[in-house]
């Protein structure tokens, strides 16, 4: 049988037909101990037959999971949370390649076939962190190779742009910070980064986004527990004076 028809066999139908080669083969290395077998050579072909099952097998849930997201973000309004089921099954990196590799495979004339690419243009920089990254992280799964600064520099980024800020993700990159030199290195990152939102100014973009008790709630008070304490400046100042 070819490898395009097995490709297009049910899980079902390839575990039958992996655990028929199997018997087969079983049977065949009992002849030939028994110097029964006329045909050796066939011993081979079935060792390869079951390879050839066994690969299309593992690549089965790759396979289900891009095909997953891509009907999630083909559609005319992107299905975050068809994308968010899909992400919470997988459980480590490699399993993440290979439906990365899937998606490419699969469905190379859609973004490319670059999974991340595809995500990145079809969910909100919200959605990115909220559907997508966080959740692969808590699983150890890391995709941004991002520095801790400048990727704290960018959720405050992506937290404050747009309708709405999101506090929670505000928080969460402060909790990320964890010395003076984190802090200072996140402020600079910030205008580096994102010059051209609040002219590149950190506490401008908090001051601007948050009120006086959720910036007490969401960016004091994360610092606070990791030792970091700090005082605004005017806004027209674009540093932060840290003290631990």
């Amino acid at each position: 049988m070819k490898t395009e028809e097995l490709r297009e066999m049910p899980e079902v139908e390839l575990q039958a037909r992996n655990r028929e080669l199997r018997a087969d083969l079983f049977h065949m290395n009992l002849h030939n101990s028994l110097d029964k077998l006329e045909k050796p050579h066939r011993i081979r072909q079935l060792r390869k037959d079951i390879a050839r099952v066994e690969t299309l097998l593992n690549s089965k849930p790759a396979d289900l999971a891009a095909n997953q997201i891509f009907t999630a973000c083909k559609s005319t309004s992107t299905n975050e949370q068809a994308i968010t089921e899909v992400v919470s099954q997988i459980k480590s990196l490699e399993e993440w390649n290979h439906v990365r590799e899937a998606f490419r495979a699969r469905h190379s004339d859609f973004h490319e076939g670059d999974l991340i690419q595809c995500l990145k243009l079809e969910l909100s920089p919200k959605e990115k962190w909220k559907v997508l990254i966080d959740p692969l992280r808590e699983r150890g799964i890391e995709i941004l190779g991002l520095s801790k600064v400048d990727e704290a520099a960018d959720r405050i980024f992506t937290a404050c742009e747009g309708v709405g800020t999101d506090e929670e993700g505000i928080r969460r990159a402060m909790r990320m910070l964890e010395s003076r030199w984190d802090w200072m290195a996140t402020v600079r990152a910030f205008r580096q980064r994102h010059g051209d939102f609040n002219d590149g100014d950190l506490m401008k973009c908090l001051d601007q986004e948050l009120s006086a008790a959720e910036m007490t709630e969401y960016v004091v008070e994360p610092l606070r527990a990791n030792g970091i304490e700090i005082q605004e400046k005017p806004a027209e100042q674009t540093e932060a004076t840290v003290s631990e």
